[in-house]
C-alpha cells in the first residue's frame, strides 16, 4: 500500500479493522454508509497522516507553519480526496476522530475540536487544529477521568472531512436515553444545523421512542 493510500481513505475504503487509523467517528460513518444510510460525502485523514507530519517537524509548535510545510505527497492526497467529494457550496465540516472516540465507554462529545463551513483552501489548517485538540488539556483531563491513556505517545487520532449540508433541522439520536434507567431511544432536534444544539445554545425538541421488544 502506498503512503497516499495509508494516509487518506474514502468512506467506502474503510473497514472495521482500520479503526485505529480512522478513529471512532470515521469508522462509524463508514459503517453507516455501508449499510445504505444517506451519509454526506466524506473521507478520513488517518492517524498516520498526522504522525508523518509531526515526524518531519517534531519541534514546530505553530499549526499554520505545519500546514504550509506539508509534504507534497500528503497535500496531494488531501487535494485528490477533496476532488473525489465533488462540489461543496457550503464548504466542509472537519471533525476530530480519535481511536477511542464514539466508543461505548467514552464519547468525547464536545471535547475535541470541529470546524464547520471550512473553505477548501483552509481544510489542511482545520485538519491540524482538530488533530491538535486531542492533545489539549481539556481532552487530556477527559482521558484521565475515563481511565484512558493520556500520554501523547499513546494518543492516535484522525479527522473526518465531509461536504457541509444546509439542513432545515438537525439533531442527535441516542440509542439509549442518557442518565435514564429506561431503554428508550431519544432524539433531540432543533432548527438549522446541529451546531447550536451540541453547544447547548438552543432548547431541543425531544422525541422518545420505546425500543421494540422481541415477541
Amino acid at each position: 500500500m502506498s503512503p497516499v493510500q495509508k494516509t487518506v481513505l474514502l468512506l467506502r475504503e474503510i473497514r472495521e479493522a482500520d479503526r485505529a487509523e480512522t478513529g471512532g467517528k470515521g469508522a462509524g460513518l463508514a459503517r453507516l454508509a455501508a449499510l445504505g444510510f444517506p451519509v454526506p460525502p466524506a473521507f478520513v485523514v488517518t492517524a498516520s497522516f498526522f504522525e508523518a507530519v509531526r515526524s518531519r517537524f517534531p519541534d514546530e509548535p505553530e499549526l499554520e507553519v505545519l500546514a504550509g510545510r506539508l509534504p507534497v505527497f500528503l497535500r496531494e492526497a488531501v487535494e485528490s480526496a477533496l476532488d473525489a467529494l465533488g462540489e461543496a457550496p457550503a464548504g466542509y465540516a472537519v471533525r476530530s476522530s480519535a481511536a477511542e472516540e464514539d466508543a461505548a465507554g467514552a464519547s468525547f462529545a464536545g471535547v475535541h475540536e470541529s470546524r464547520l463551513r471550512v473553505p477548501r483552501r483552509e481544510v489542511v489548517a482545520a485538519l491540524l487544529r482538530c488533530w491538535a485538540s486531542a492533545f489539549a488539556e481539556p481532552a487530556l483531563r477527559y482521558r484521565r477521568r475515563m481511565g484512558l491513556p493520556s500520554d501523547a505517545s499513546a494518543i492516535r487520532t484522525g479527522a473526518v472531512v465531509q461536504v457541509m449540508l444546509r439542513p432545515h433541522a438537525a439533531g442527535i439520536l441516542f440509542t439509549r436515553e442518557p442518565g435514564s434507567e429506561r431503554d428508550d431511544i431519544l432524539i433531540d432536534a432543533a432548527a438549522g444545523s446541529g451546531e447550536a444544539l451540541v453547544q447547548g445554545r438552543v432548547q431541543p425538541v425531544s422525541l422518545r421512542l420505546p425500543r421494540a421488544r422481541d415477541g
